[in-house]
């Protein structure tokens, strides 16, 4: 259908648009413009609200954010109106929107890309990974596990970094008592670490949050020690099919990681590779992974791209379709 009229300057299917995506804002928020801009008190409705609020007065009044919502044939909202909205729905979720967005697609077809602002958390990342980094002090492929679990509104992260050989990995009071549980901690891995033989100590372990945005997870992990070690790891996710129709797990990632190091070790800079835990892990002895991760010093700019990221996988998935780099245990 054509314009209602010229002065509305949208289109019907512009208009029926908005609507959906207005409708769809207070559905990812969790709450109503109602609870919101109700004529009641708000005192009525802070469990309601779910945290949101208008503060900053940049919605449209009641009466127009009620019309927005029923979305009837005979309201048209104007481009005042709409930029109220954009600028609402920019303030609480994130990646921000443009008035032409608004009016041109339906947000909730994307709606896995989109995060309620302070509340960032995708469940196709929970889970438990095998982590491969190259050792520039031991010249050779190390091992990682990377935990990602549910928070209260982030991912909560744990990092166990330090395993030099295979049969190290896999240890098995590692998997049944830190790895294989549900409540790994501090405690949890320090009570594996000090029964392990001194020639084995040679891991640290870290926790802390992910933060998300459309393409990058930002790891920020502390060591529970005197150390006080830091270490950051960014995921590129650029790679990872963002469409619901392959609304699956994560199969692993690429990331850089930047560490404080330790009392013993300077900072260093490494490329790290994650595969989600399975019953085909790779072995640390497989060059192909190895050759992968060793920085490349030709550049003065390394850059973690989507194609480094997607090569990652695809040896991955190579790898474990040959089956002929078990771990040595």
């Amino acid at each position: 259908m054509g314009r209602k009229n010229a002065s509305d300057d949208l289109t019907f299917e512009e208009k029926q648009n908005f609507h959906a995506n207005f409708r769809y804002m207070w559905d990812k928020l969790g709450t109503s413009y109602y609870y919101i801009l109700g004529p009641d008190s708000k005192d009525d409705f802070e469990e309601r609200r779910n945290g949101i609020n208008d503060d900053l007065g940049l919605l449209p009044s009641y009466t127009i954010c009620s019309k927005c919502y029923t979305g009837k044939e005979n309201f048209w909202p104007g481009r005042n109106t709409i930029r109220k909205v954009v600028n609402f729905y920019n303030r609480w979720i994130t990646p921000e929107i443009s008035v032409a967005e608004i009016i041109s697609t339906r947000l909730a077809e994307s709606d896995d890309r989109r995060f309620r602002i302070g509340d960032e958390m995708d469940h196709r990342f929970i889970g438990v990974y095998y982590g491969y980094y190259w050792s520039q002090n031991l010249k050779k492929l190390t091992g990682a596990y990377l935990i990602l679990t549910p928070g209260s509104t982030k991912m909560m992260a744990h990092l166990i970094t330090g395993f030099r050989t295979d049969e190290d990995l896999h240890e098995q009071n590692l998997l049944d008592h830190v790895i294989g549980t549900n409540k790994i901690s501090n405690s949890s891995y320090h009570e594996w670490f000090i029964h392990m033989p001194v020639q084995k100590q040679q891991t640290n372990y870290y926790t802390g949050e992910a933060e998300m945005n459309g393409s990058t997870i930002v790891i920020r992990l502390s060591g529970n020690d005197r150390d006080f070690r830091r270490m950051t790891l960014i995921l590129n996710t650029r790679a990872f099919a963002q469409s619901e129709k392959f609304n699956r797990s994560s199969d692993g990632f690429m990331a850089f990681v930047l560490s404080s190091g330790t009392g013993a070790a300077p900072p260093f800079f490494c490329r790290m590779g994650f595969i989600r835990k399975d019953s085909f892990p790779l072995s640390l002895e497989t060059q192909q992974l190895g050759e992968l991760l060793i920085n490349d010093r030709s550049e003065q700019v390394t850059e973690l791209t989507t194609g480094l990221d997607s090569k990652w996988i695809e040896t991955v998935w190579a790898l474990k379709a040959d089956k002929n780099n078990p771990p040595r245990i």
